[in-house]
């Protein structure tokens, strides 16, 4: 149990963050990461300790978030300028500029599909090694590499597009 306690402390905010890009809701998200770890507690005894605990944990959180959001029919994911805190900057140009690439892509991300999107977010903004990504997302970690490269080439190729038209 001690390890679960250490782990809601270094993850909690992490998990939020990735609960929040599913169930677009802040106060959703904090229920259902507290859901979470009431989850991971009760079956801490019955894990398989093979496989990543935080790729277990993050596991049970998009389940358990999947699960709300077919109780609510909708499924959203909320845009990387929203999920994301800008790093702090004290050059107002290159603040804007950067708030600007972000909504950006947020926006590219959007365009990707969802299996390919869940794994890069997990891979560049929370993260996750590949072992942890399959773990959450239930495939080999061959699978995982693929999606995060998959989404790479989708995310390159729509800014492409984006900055020809521009």
């Amino acid at each position: 149990m001690e390890e679960l306690a250490k782990l809601y402390i270094a993850h909690q905010q992490r998990l939020i963050a990735y609960l929040i890009s599913i169930v677009h809701d802040q106060e959703l998200a904090e229920d259902l990461c507290q859901e979470t770890f009431v989850k991971a507690i009760r079956h801490w005894a019955n894990r398989s300790t093979d496989s990543s605990v935080i790729g277990w944990l993050y596991r049970i959180a998009r389940n358990t978030a999947l699960d709300e959001v077919r109780r609510r029919r909708r499924l959203t994911f909320t845009p990387l300028d929203e999920t994301l805190e800008l790093q702090s900057s004290h050059n107002v140009v290159d603040e804007v500029s950067t708030r600007e690439q972000e909504v950006t892509v947020g926006r590219l991300l959007t365009q990707i599909p969802t299996i390919y999107r869940e794994a890069f977010l997990l891979y560049i903004y929370h993260n996750c090694n590949m072992q942890e990504i399959a773990t959450t997302v239930g495939c080999s970690r061959s699978a995982a590499k693929g999606r995060v490269h998959r989404a790479r080439g989708y995310l390159r190729l729509a800014y492409q597009r984006e900055l020809c038209e521009d």
